[in-house]
């Protein structure tokens, strides 16, 4: 979890509350401190604790852009302990701020939203500057997710557009009004969910087969057969 006070907490369940049958609680095992602005965006790994290869990938509203990998050590009796430890940082990475971060792991990438109104992608080794995207309605984008299965980076922002962009040619596949303020959007089961201020809404995903249109009549077209 973020916070207004500059700083990150990681969270796991007390283990005390199941012996006592109680319901789930968290207490915090980690404060990480650092960040010169609000600590608003975060994105991590399914397996950040535990796990060799955790990461959490911070961006705040100073414009900082952080890695943050799982460190596992061993005490003398054998118990294991984890903590996150920073990896890399480059501060300035946005002049006004970041709004999202995504990752693409199979591509080695990260995914920022700023609020310079644009999509930056950047190496997730290095943060060389890839590419961006530029919002068509001058506004800034809120929430990204990336689609592995269809390689699409799917977009909100302020002004209440869904954008599907097709990583592989870099291009705008779907661009549609959604519901007021949204806020954050994830992908379940070729279902888009949006969370808004007031509401959350559900879109499908249909995909279908391409077609091309023919206009060869100069007036309606009032009968057709198709041969069986």
């Amino acid at each position: 979890s973020g916070s207004v006070d500059c700083t990150i907490k990681i969270w796991k369940p007390d283990a005390t509350r199941d012996l006592m049958d109680l319901k789930p609680w968290f207490r915090p095992m980690q404060v990480i401190e650092g960040f010169n602005g609000w600590v608003n965006c975060l994105w991590a790994a399914p397996d950040i604790l535990p796990g060799d290869t955790g990461e959490l990938i911070v961006g705040d509203m100073s414009g900082t852009l952080s890695t943050y990998r799982t460190s596992s050590t061993i005490d003398e009796k054998g118990r294991a302990s984890h903590s996150l430890k920073l990896l890399r940082r480059k501060r300035k990475f946005s002049a006004l701020g970041i709004t999202s971060v995504s990752s693409i792991p199979e591509l080695n990438m990260i995914v920022c939203a700023t609020n310079e109104n644009n999509i930056r992608v950047c190496d997730a080794l290095s943060f060389k500057f890839i590419s961006k995207i530029e919002n068509e309605e001058n506004t800034t984008f809120t929430s990204i997710y990336w689609n592995p299965d269809e390689e699409e980076l799917i977009l909100i922002d302020k002004a209440s557009y869904l954008y599907v962009y097709k990583h592989s040619t870099r291009k705008l596949i779907v661009k549609i009004k959604v519901q007021n303020n949204p806020m954050q959007l994830t992908l379940e089961m070729n279902t888009i969910i949006l969370c808004g201020l007031f509401s959350v809404a559900l879109w499908n995903i249909v995909r279908t087969r391409p077609t091309k249109e023919y206009k060869c009549h100069t007036a309606p077209v009032v009968g057709m057969y198709i041969k069986p």
